[in-house]
């Protein structure tokens, strides 16, 4: 997956119900309790990412250090 320049992957995350009108990849949730992107008919919360040729995050030091917010797109 893609975040502007950066290249990651998925490594943990959770189904969620998502009831939001986002395309898919959206972030729809972004904050200190949750990072949520839009997948499908639901939502995928994530858990930990991985950085092209970095170590392994959690989703607060990933949205942290990139200051992703609600309504960037993911996989762009």
């Amino acid at each position: 997956m893609q975040y502007k320049e950066f290249d990651f992957k998925i490594y943990d995350s959770r189904p969620v119900d998502c009831d939001v009108d986002a395309q898919n990849g959206e972030v729809v949730e972004c904050s200190k309790a949750s990072l949520t992107i839009k997948c499908g008919k639901g939502g995928l919360k994530l858990l930990s990412v991985q950085l092209s040729g970095g170590k392994m995050l959690g989703y607060k030091d990933f949205i942290n250090g990139r200051k992703i917010k609600t309504g960037d797109v993911l996989g762009q």
